[in-house]
């Protein structure tokens, strides 16, 4: 298939799915309404707070001085007191902001791209106040069950962490030793701003393509994209 068929199946797509928008403005509307209405209410006040305290002290070598009395689990995991500061600002942090903590490493050379990925696979779970606040608070009804899903993704976390222990991480120290600076402040306050509206963005796109997909499935299949679109959450 040529680069000029790709080109004119892309600009059906986009006029196939403006179409498809407009004639149902309405639903749109409404489910627009309601994943910002979650947003601002919910993931804002659970996330913005604890993210941006994290993002500053991952600045510093907090996480590296709390990882020097963990000498043994250390050599279990197969890093170093850096490398077990990471990964604790990153269990801490949440995804995706543990995403951008792998990559602000990476970018500033104190990780190798191995050494990256192996974080990226093992690491990527829900923020303790999201589940606490959200999961626990909202669904559950009961705080203590969103602190008992927190426990169990570090504990698969660990568990991952123990199994690809074959590719060390040894990262580099960070320069700045126990000081927060006025710069890691803002830094802090704007990339936790972004990942949240990120995460806002997220969840309108996937809900609305949800929506559009659901127009032309069969009945039978609704409940599958329904149970889909609730892991967007």
């Amino acid at each position: 298939m040529s680069g000029d068929d790709m080109t004119s199946i892309k600009k059906i797509l986009l006029i196939l799915f403006v179409i498809l928008f407009f004639s149902n403005a309405n639903a749109i509307s409404a489910l627009s309404k309601e994943i910002l209405t979650f947003w601002f209410e919910q993931l804002v006040p659970s996330m913005f707070v604890s993210i941006v305290l994290i993002q500053i002290l991952s600045s510093t070598s907090f996480f590296s001085d709390i990882a020097y009395g963990l000498k043994g689990l250390c050599k279990v995991l197969n890093v170093n007191q850096e490398g077990l500061g990471l990964i604790i600002s990153c269990l801490l942090a949440g995804c995706p902001a543990s995403v951008v903590l792998i990559n602000d490493a990476y970018q500033k050379q104190r990780i190798t791209e191995k050494m990256a990925y192996r974080l990226l696979y093992c690491t990527p779970i829900a923020t303790i106040s999201f589940l606490m606040m959200n999961v626990g608070t909202q669904m559950f009804h009961n705080i203590k069950a969103g602190l008992f899903l927190w426990l169990i993704q570090i504990i698969s976390s660990f568990g991952l962490l123990f199994l690809t222990s074959r590719t060390p991480i040894i990262a580099n120290p960070i320069t700045e030793k126990t000081q927060i600076k006025k710069h890691s402040v803002s830094s802090a306050l704007f990339q936790s701003g972004l990942i949240v509206f990120l995460i806002g963005g997220y969840l309108l796109m996937f809900q609305t393509l949800s929506l559009l997909i659901n127009l032309f499935l069969p009945s039978s299949l609704e409940n599958i994209m329904k149970i889909i679109s609730e892991f967007s959450y």
